[in-house]
């Protein structure tokens, strides 16, 4: 049997009682709702007899009976006084197994509800101009919100029906671009945009065009019937309905959101963790209206901190999502919420209109600046608390954990799936490359190219500058940067800027690989390499495009990862971007899937975790630019820099006799001696190079080191690659002049003569 609460939710009912007949009467089993207390309890004392009054007349006849409008409701309705008091306008009752399902509505019904759960979600039923007009101060918010975006700019995509690709789905009556790169299979919808797309709708990104995450379903809510059950240390626990929420103060406010998983790719390519594909396109940005959060926590009377009202929980609606409690979560601390100076809000409307269901319809949280993932679409409950919430998602999802945690085995058995060390919620500070496109092909010429993409950053941080390198960061080219969000009064900017650097297209096609980099108010600039973690997330490494010559006067671009498959499914779908000529295989599919993918073995040479910790000490900053400096510090000769140093630590210790230096300071001393200098051939001192017999020169003179190498901690191999050798180039950059005669008369036997 199907619960009473599923058969209101189903209906959108605001009150539903449940009358069985037992014996010659029906009595009422069971009532659910809000704000209905008088009504209940004037149903409570009630009784009916088959055919007496509406409820025993449906039972009677088997049909439904509804009245559209209490107020001229007939006499056989003995309740109507305590339904108007509770603010009802419509009641239906519904014969239902061998009982009657009475559903009572605070807004008009025209026809009799089905108690079967609804096909489609309100977004696609509800008259959206009708609920618009009964938002206080509509007019107002539309007129603030179509200025500001007519001065940043907005390019519409309207979509009115769903994908084809969704109809064997729950998701089939969900409006969608088939255009959107589907990540995660058909369902969930996980999707981007394809990145020349996102490009070409400028700052402001249609609702039809924003990246989506959805965990599980898109659930089906109404703007009449939704309500946000809101509990825990509050003055007014409540179920607060939309009409309500929107009669408190609102704001409009541009955010851009993205999710942590943005450019994902390029990690799964490292060594797949436990998130999917994301490309580069996991950020829009959109004008959001709502209620500040801290509004609706006033208007709820939250208690003090130190009444232990420091948390605040948020959950989607029960059945979004298959683990856990089957809410999505996250926890967020009430110093966050109640922020003047962050605009976090109950969002109800995104670039003017209601929200698009993808997106949360009718209402979501919006926290500026924080990652997607903390944000909890189709808001259902809020309960604050004194300890941290522990929602599945809230605990199980959003962490960077460090490079050798690569397992979820591995994350429990350190024990660190609470630690806060680990949370993300501040997204971090990123660029992408959006021009040139992948696999986009030019002419070579000195007419110049304009390389452009976007940059943004985290916790209200502006984006200070954008560089670009054409030769792995020996040199910068500053990039212009247009911006389109004014800082808010604290300093603050929640949006991503464009950026874009003119260069001649010969330079470009000089170069194998150009990179970009952006920088914080703070100085925080992206990292040169990427770190792994097993969530793929926060990625943000410098994001590189190689270039390649096609023997002739063009060049083709090479972006590291693309997520954009439909071709290699549907030959029929177009390729992307379509306003640029490209470089594609004699099948027809783009020339590369990405160069971290055609690399992938090298990549992974370099980044994957889990390699044993082997410490080489000819590693270092001069191995990787040895294409400059010339190969002159390989791993042994760098060994051997630390033998000599351990030789002279082990000759320090031998309290010799002082020599006498010269007088003045010679640049290489000679050891003034009694006895006869021996004079030694190059050829001489070569012939003792094995460890029984293990002779050196440093600055012209012969030492006899045979007995130091039993005692060398990292074996005699760091000194016998010297053995019969010259090592002054090694020796002289790292010791004074006087080391030899002040510290190791002994070790020296002569000097090289010609």
């Amino acid at each position: 049997m199907v619960p009473l609460q599923e058969l209101m939710d189903n209906t959108r009912a605001d009150v539903a009682i449940e009358w069985h007949f037992h014996g010659t009467h029906l009595t009422m089993k069971e009532t659910v709702g809000r704000n209905a207390a008088h009504y209940g309890d004037a149903s409570m004392m009630a009784k009916f007899a088959r055919g007496e009054g509406l409820v025993g007349l449906a039972f009677d006849k088997q049909e439904p009976i509804l009245l559209e409008n209490i107020k001229a409701a007939p006499e056989t309705f003995w309740r109507k006084n305590q339904a108007l008091d509770e603010g009802l306008q419509s009641v239906a009752f519904i014969p239902y197994e061998n009982k009657v399902v009475e559903l009572g509505f605070m807004h008009g019904v025209t026809k009799v509800p089905s108690l079967s759960k609804p096909g489609e979600g309100g977004f696609v039923s509800e008259d959206h101009a009708k609920i618009m007009s009964t938002i206080p101060g509509i007019v107002q918010i539309q007129t603030d919100v179509q200025s500001l975006m007519s001065k940043i700019g907005y390019i519409a995509n309207t979509i009115h029906t769903p994908d084809v690709r969704d109809k064997d789905n729950t998701d089939k009556w969900v409006p969608r671009d088939p255009r959107l790169n589907r990540l995660t299979g058909i369902h969930p919808f996980n999707c981007e945009a394809p990145l020349s797309v996102l490009r070409e709708h400028k700052y402001l990104t249609p609702s039809s065009l924003h990246y989506v995450r959805n965990h599980g379903i898109c659930p089906k809510l109404f703007w009449g019937s939704h309500t946000i059950d809101i509990s825990g240390l509050v003055d007014r626990p409540m179920k607060l309905s939309m009409a309500e929420l929107v009669s408190l103060p609102t704001i409009s406010v541009p955010v851009t959101l993205n999710c942590a998983g943005n450019r994902r790719k390029e990690q799964n390519l490292i060594q797949k963790g436990i998130g999917f594909h994301w490309g580069c396109a996991a950020a829009s940005t959109v004008v959001w209206t709502g209620v500040p959060l801290r509004e609706v926590l006033k208007y709820v009377g939250i208690h003090s901190i130190e009444d232990g009202a420091r948390w605040i929980n948020l959950d989607g609606p029960k059945g979004e999502v298959p683990a856990g409690d089957t809410t999505y979560g996250a926890s967020h601390a009430r110093e966050v919420c109640m922020n003047p100076a962050r605009p976090c809000m109950l969002a109800f409307m995104m670039n003017g209109e209601l929200l698009h269901p993808d997106h949360g319809y009718p209402v979501r949280l919006l926290l500026p600046g924080y990652i997607g993932g903390r944000m909890i679409k189709w808001l259902s409950a809020i309960s604050v608390t004194k300890e941290e919430g522990d929602n599945h998602y809230h605990i199980f999802d959003n962490r960077v954990f460090p490079k050798h945690i690569d397992s979820k085995d591995a994350a429990t058995a350190e024990g660190i799936w609470k630690d806060p060390s680990y949370t993300i919620n501040d997204r971090n500070i990123n660029s992408a490359i959006w021009a040139p496109a992948h696999c986009a092909k030019l002419k070579v010429s000195d007419d110049l190219y304009t390389l452009s993409g976007y940059a943004y950053a985290g916790a209200g941080r502006p984006v200070h500058r954008v560089e670009v390198t054409l030769n792995n960061g020996q040199n910068w080219r500053s990039a212009a940067i247009e911006r389109f969000e004014k800082p808010d009064e604290f300093g603050q900017c929640w949006c991503w800027v464009f950026w874009s650097v003119q260069i001649p297209i010969s330079v470009i096609a000089q170069c194998g690989e150009f990179a970009v980099r952006a920088w914080d108010d703070s100085q925080n600039c992206q990292p040169e390499r990427p770190t792994w973690n097993l969530m793929g997330m926060m990625n943000n490494p410098w994001f590189r495009i190689k270039v390649h010559n096609l023997g002739g006067d063009e060049i083709w671009f090479e972006h590291p990862t693309q997520v954009d498959n439909r071709h290699s499914i549907d030959k029929s779908a177009p390729l992307n971007p379509q306003n640029e000529e490209l470089h594609l295989q004699a099948n027809g599919d783009l020339a590369s899937p990405g160069w971290m993918e055609r690399m992938v073995e090298d990549v992974q040479a370099v980044y994957a975790p889990g390699k044993p910790e082997v410490l080489d000490q000819g590693e270092g900053w001069e191995r990787e630019k040895q294409h400059m400096i010339g190969v002159k510090t390989h791993r042994r000769e760098s060994c051997c820099v630390a033998g000599l140093q351990a030789l002279l630590d082990r000759l320090r210790t031998n309290q010799a006799p002082k020599a006498s230096v010269m007088p003045g300071r010679l640049a290489r001393p000679v050891l003034e001696t009694t006895l006869p200098v021996r004079i030694f051939t190059k050829a001489d001192v070569a012939k003792h190079n094995t460890a029984a017999d293990c002779w050196i020169i440093i600055n012209s003179q012969v030492l006899d080191v045979t007995s130091f190498l039993q005692e060398h901690p990292g074996g005699d191999k760091a000194i016998l690659v010297f053995a019969g050798k010259d090592a002054s180039a090694m020796f002289n950059p790292i010791h004074s002049p006087e080391v030899i005669p002040k510290f190791a008369p002994k070790a020296v036997i002569g000097k090289v003569g010609v």
